[in-house]
């Protein structure tokens, strides 16, 4: 047996550190001997010493330029810390033996990593041509769908994977995630189950698990998630969030302040999850300011992440700096937060979008067209966001025959698949040729959707899903007894709310003060619309009006949905139920009022908002 055999057999039972002392010997007497020096390099590649695997993969290269395999290991060591050289390193590995499709997927994962989300795709596409039984590029696919938001995608892309390799449990978590965007939650759950057989050191869902069981209102469940995760490695902080999280909803707050604060103090887990828990309740015992500490820790901790959980340790320090009343550090730490999260905004095409919605459901068509046969019960609570709807949902879920659903993205993903039957037109243009069938049809989507989605036995469902406005002319022909709420509030607040909240890539609009004045712009004419054309089929409730005059207004409200009074609605903070959206801490307090006016403590910094707003006469 050579040396570099008796080497190679040290390599395969996994003494690497025999292995790496026979290779080195082989160089000895060898020193242009490119297998060894190729060898070497996935050694101390997989020993984490970098600097020694790069010098013997570019040594291998150098000896033997076609070395695909020497190409690739050096890819591997560039992977984090020079990627467009790694991309360029395993597209040449690829094109010298094409046989190497690992090469070829892992130049798309960095293409993807990048957003350079065409090209990621084109490579996966010619992957699955020659190879269909290719799983991770169909995963992968599904990741850039989901990226983009084309959830309904995305999902037909995991599904693949899942076709070819159902012990794939990543793609069952994916796909877990993906039907939670949707809103189908109990699908959702379904697939983190499955995805809890295939548990691994680096691959853990019970911590996702549980936060959409918590969702689901499956308080317990959702604790025996988060203890699973924690046997498994007893710092998993989101786990330990999560389970404070749990203690928070339920207003036990001591007993969630026994659990992070000695991590605050000890700074012993540097975590973002930790921030958000505990920037709910520092203020109830006092410990900002021990926060904020702990909170330029993680921030170190974390300098060498990337720059959306950098943003979000931003987002979190402004908002208990507000809470403490400096306001201008708050709002310093807002912009930087903001700018880290810059998104592309089309403001064309946003009203290009409107401006078709408006030019098909005119006064005419509303008043003649068909209507569904669906049966209704549903409440649709629209608006911008932070323009309490929330608050709304609460109230009305406080009462016996209402249930709140939440934000659901159910009508968005069926008007995805609106088809005229007679063309290859889509939503909404399709509309005139939909016969009552069809809309009935489509309505009953919708129906069979919430059944899987919601278990209730209440009378009326609630559908929360503010950018719903976009589509009230639809929900006045699929439902047409159903009862359609718009909140409105301040437009200054209303946007400065939204600029001070971690809002998802898909609210392309919410970081720069131009793009948030214009979508306020087009979402008031629309509505303003609407108004005009459906006129008392809309009620509309005035947040600060809302707060100052809770009793009448609530009353009005229910009035409204015809429903009788019931007292509850009136304390609504006290209901138990799990609210998932950005104002699930607002909604178990009683009506407060420092919400309204908020703006003045920022004025000095928002002067272009402002501007832009009096320039679309929004505001005197």
């Amino acid at each position: 047996m050579t040396i570099k055999d008796h080497a190679l057999d040290c390599f395969k039972k996994g003494n690497l550190a025999q292995a790496r002392e026979l290779y080195l010997k082989a160089i000895e007497h060898h020193p242009v001997d490119a297998e060894a020096h190729y060898m070497l390099g996935v050694i101390y590649n997989q020993s984490n010493d970098l600097v020694r695997a790069e010098n013997h993969f570019k040594t291998a290269i150098k000896l033997s330029p076609r070395s695909a395999m020497a190409l690739c290991g050096l890819a591997t060591v560039y992977r984090s810390s020079k990627p467009e050289e790694a991309a360029k390193l395993y597209l040449e590995a690829y094109r010298i033996n094409p046989g190497l499709l690992d090469a070829y997927y892992e130049y798309a994962v960095i293409l993807h990593k990048q957003k350079e989300y065409k090209k990621a795709a084109d490579a996966c596409f010619d992957i699955l041509a020659g190879n269909p039984g290719y799983f991770k590029a169909c995963f992968l696919l599904g990741n850039i769908k989901a990226d983009n938001h084309d959830n309904t995608t995305a999902i037909v892309y995991f599904n693949d994977a899942l076709n070819i390799n159902p012990s794939f449990g990543e793609a069952y978590f994916r796909l877990g995630e993906m039907y939670l965007r949707i809103g189908r939650i109990k699908d959702s759950l379904e697939c983190l189950e499955k995805s809890l057989d295939f548990v691994a050191p680096n691959y853990n869902p019970y911590v996702f698990y549980g936060q959409v069981l918590t969702t689901a209102g499956e308080i317990e469940k959702a604790k025996n998630a988060y203890s699973r995760a924690l046997e498994i490695n007893d710092k998993n902080a989101g786990a330990i969030a999560g389970i404070a999280s749990l203690y928070i909803n339920n207003r036990d707050y001591q007993m969630a302040n026994d659990i992070l604060l000695p991590i605050i103090r000890a700074k012993s887990i540097a975590s973002i999850d930790i921030i958000h828990a505990y920037q709910r309740i520092c203020r109830k015992f006092n410990t900002c300011d021990l926060l904020i500490d702990y909170i330029d820790y993680v921030r170190r901790e974390c300098a060498d992440t990337d720059t959306v959980n950098i943003s979000r340790i931003g987002f979190s320090k402004a908002k208990v700096l507000e809470g403490m009343k400096d306001y201008n550090s708050a709002f310093r730490e807002y912009e930087a937060a903001n700018n880290l999260t810059k998104k592309y905004y089309y403001p064309v095409e946003f009203e290009l979008q409107v401006n078709q919605i408006r030019s098909v459901f005119t006064y005419d068509y509303l008043l003649g067209s068909s209507k569904s046969r669906a049966i209704n019960k549903y409440i649709f609570i629209v608006g911008m966001p932070r323009s309490g709807t929330s608050l709304v949902e609460q109230i009305l879920d406080s009462h016996s025959k209402v249930y709140g659903a939440g934000e659901l993205g159910i009508l968005q993903t069926i008007t995805e698949t609106m088809q005229s039957p007679k063309n290859n037109s889509h939503y909404p243009l399709c509309m005139p040729d939909l016969d009552e069938q069809c809309l009935t049809n489509y309505a009953n989507a919708y129906i069979n959707e919430i059944e899987a989605l919601v278990d209730t036995n209440t009378e009326i469902i609630i559908d929360k899903m503010p950018h719903n406005f976009l589509h009230v002319g639809l929900i006045a022909q699929l439902f047409p007894e159903s009862r359609i709420i718009h909140c409105r509030r301040n437009p200054i607040d209303n946007c400065l709310s939204i600029y001070f909240q971690n809002f998802s890539d898909a609210h392309t609009y919410a970081n720069t003060w131009s793009g948030m004045a214009h979508q306020y712009k087009i979402y008031a004419e629309l509505m303003q619309y609407w108004n005009s054309v459906m006129g008392d089929k809309i009620h509309t409730i005035e947040y600060e009006t809302l707060l100052r005059e809770f009793d009448g207004e609530s009353r009005l409200l229910l009035e409204f949905c015809g429903l009788e009074w019931e007292d509850s609605c009136l304390e609504f903070y006290k209901n138990t139920r799990h609210v998932s959206t950005a104002s699930q801490d607002q909604v178990i307090k009683p009506i407060y009022s420092t919400s309204m006016e908020r703006w003045k403590n920022y004025e000095e910094h928002i002067t272009e908002l402002i501007d832009r707003l009096k320039e679309y006469n929004l505001i005197d």
